[in-house]
């Protein structure tokens, strides 16, 4: 083996520990029987981290609308979720199958599977699935379409009593300045009694009378600017009467909801001659939850060549509790190829 190879096998063995959080100097001391155990642990991590990276990217972009760099730290974000909860599993004592950990895992690995190939199977039937969508969108408007006029009528007939009001007040107004249309306002004045001296010695005061015009006048051109405006808004639910099909569409088709999308797309799966796209969907599913599940199978399945590096970092424990020096073939390694 060349130095080259050696090299590139130490980073391998290094990544590998470092993804299933083992002690590469502890690994290389169990064998190769051990360090190939951790390499299929990485490489099951890798691939549920890839996993999760794809449903974070394309589920923030869908779903959240938001830009290309900000999907990426989405699903860094996924995948470095995915990562610790595979460390944690590996690195649990798992005694029976049917345990809490595992029960938790293939519940998340379910869930993930359903939105990760509801996404992958979207983009890849997108033209038959919009297609599908229009008409998922029009049973939608049917369904929309009574309590949408309900709330309306609701709102006319609000307008309607508002208008009344408006009209009995034009005509009490109206009345009033009819029988009254001047009113009489006094005008006071005094006049002051002076002695020689120049002190006050009487007071007067008078009132005269000038009739004005009624000021309530005026309130009835805005009553009647008010009472318009309340016919501008009964006229214009009136025409929304008329084009409530259309407002709905408009605003579902500019809803991309995470369960309007899957709605959509099993109503796509449950449609006529559709049986290909099912059998995509079944495959691209179990695919997902067998990725999902690797690690979780590995641990499960295949413990016999675990046990050697339990033993090592049991010794390695105990020697650190005793205050021994650890040997030195825990130290790290040279790079460079023994001869």
């Amino acid at each position: 083996m060349n130095r080259i190879q050696f090299k590139r096998m130490y980073l391998w063995d290094r990544l590998c520990c470092f993804l299933t959080d083992h002690r590469y100097s502890i690994a290389r001391e169990a064998g190769p029987k051990t360090m190939h155990q951790i390499w299929k642990y990485a490489l099951g991590v890798i691939l549920v981290m890839f996993l999760w990276f794809f449903v974070g990217y394309f589920f923030t972009i869908q779903y959240l609308g938001l830009t290309h760099r900000s999907a990426i730290v989405g699903g860094a974000i996924m995948a470095g979720v995915v990562w610790f909860i595979e460390r944690m599993i590996i690195h649990t004592h798992i005694e029976k199958i049917v345990s809490a950990i595992s029960i938790f895992r293939v519940m998340l690995a379910l869930l993930m599977s359903v939105i990760g190939s509801v996404i992958l199977d979207q983009m890849m039937f997108k033209a038959d699935i919009q297609q599908v969508r229009q008409k998922y969108i029009e049973l939608q408007i049917q369904e929309l379409i009574p309590d949408r006029m309900r709330l309306i009528n609701e709102h006319i007939q609000q307008l309607y009593l508002q208008r009344q009001q408006i009209d009995s007040q034009i005509q009490v107004v109206t009345e009033e300045v009819r029988k009254h249309p001047t009113i009489q306002l006094p005008n006071y004045t005094q006049t002051v009694v002076r002695d020689s001296a120049g002190r006050i010695v009487q007071r007067a005061h008078t009132a005269q009378f000038t009739a004005q015009t009624n000021p309530e006048v005026n309130r009835i051109p805005l009553l009647y600017q008010l009472r318009a405006q309340v016919d501008s808004s009964i006229s214009a639910l009136e025409s929304r009467k008329q084009n409530v099909a259309d407002q709905i569409r408009e605003e579902l088709e500019h809803t991309h909801g995470l369960l309007t999308e899957i709605n959509a797309f099993f109503y796509f799966l449950s449609g006529r001659n559709s049986l290909p796209a099912l059998l995509i969907w079944v495959m691209m599913f179990v695919v997902f939850v067998l990725i999902e599940l690797l690690v979780l199978s590995i641990k499960l399945f295949d413990r016999h060549t675990y046990n050697m590096y339990d033993e090592l970092m049991n010794w390695n424990e105990q020697y650190k509790r005793k205050g021994l020096a650890v040997p030195d073939s825990f130290n790290e390694p040279a790079l460079h190829p023994q001869k």
